[in-house]
């Protein structure tokens, strides 16, 4: 993989892929920005009109991502000098992981606006699906482990970035399944604790262990994700009352959107220093390199093959 090292040199000492994606992109206004740029935003005022974001805060996140290598920044005036946003590689391998957020909304968020794309490979609308690349089988999680390693228990340190509310991505304007999927997992504490539900943490004393993280942080999004229905909370002990959560079938669901997560961390966030560990599929027993397929033609899908339905 021809990964290219992030500008930032506060991730040299962060070693989970996931961990690292999640310093540069967990964040509910990155990806909406993210999900522009796939559908052609290019300019800051484009930005800025369909997402409704305050100036500062979009000025920040699109340095954020030219920082990290996700976007690049083109001059398009000299007079006065302004620039606009393009993806780069790295930007545009994302795909994949939108594409998951796209599908989890559509099958657990059905009220969400329908956002129909065309792959112009075959030219159907677009339905997708998450297969191993080596054995072409569709990637469960259940059928998936990772690789044995010291780092593991690896702690984020993350500068805190304020929790979005549902309300901020119901009014998005295009209140897509995208939007419906970043206001269940649009922040970075939300996504590990979710990644603690995957590792068969159960506890509060498990997620706080393991995460190092801040009580009342915890709290808010055990009780954010058991709202949503991605989380299920059962009494197994009345003094004191403690609780065990386990993952519903739609927290299941959203493994794929962490796979995707995880594998572009792999891909783009090391440089040439492999990462310690792996995602294994025991399915056959390699190392996992998911590949994000169109149901019908079963060809890989790329950003630049897809169009949105007129």
């Amino acid at each position: 993989m021809n990964g290219t090292q992030s500008n930032d040199s506060e991730l040299s000492s962060v070693k989970s892929p996931l961990l690292r994606t999640f310093e540069v992109l967990g964040d509910g206004w990155t990806f909406l920005i993210l999900r522009e740029a796939f559908f052609g935003c290019r300019r800051f005022d484009e930005y800025q009109k369909v997402l409704a974001i305050a100036r500062a805060r979009l000025t920040e996140r699109l340095t954020h991502l030219v920082n990290h290598d996700v976007l690049f920044k083109r001059p398009y005036s000299d007079r006065p000098l302004r620039h606009e946003y393009l993806l780069s590689e790295a930007g545009h391998d994302l795909y994949g992981m939108i594409m998951m957020m796209k599908a989890w909304g559509e099958r657990w968020k059905p009220s969400a606006s329908q956002l129909q794309l065309i792959h112009t490979k075959c030219g159907s609308i677009l339905e997708t699906e998450l297969i191993c690349a080596e054995c072409e089988t569709l990637v469960l999680l259940n059928h998936v482990r990772l690789s044995s390693s010291p780092d593991s228990n690896e702690q984020p340190q993350f500068k805190v970035r304020r929790q979005l509310n549902r309300e901020a991505f119901e009014q998005d304007k295009r209140n897509d399944p995208v939007a419906q999927t970043l206001a269940v997992i649009g922040d970075q504490w939300t996504m590990m604790v979710l990644k603690e539900a995957f590792n068969d943490s159960t506890t509060f004393e498990n997620f706080k262990q393991r995460l190092g993280i801040p009580r009342g942080t915890l709290s808010s999004r055990l009780k954010h994700l058991v709202r949503e229905e991605i989380l299920t909370k059962t009494l197994y002990s009345e003094k004191p009352p403690r609780y065990a959560y386990t993952l519903t079938p739609s927290g299941h669901d959203l493994f794929n959107v962490a796979l995707m997560m995880f594998h572009w961390g792999e891909s783009w966030l090391f440089g040439k220093r492999r990462p310690s560990y792996h995602m294994i599929h025991q399915t056959c027993a390699n190392p996992l390199i998911p590949k994000v397929i169109c149901c019908h033609c079963k060809d890989e899908v790329h950003s630049r093959d897809v169009e949105v339905a007129v």
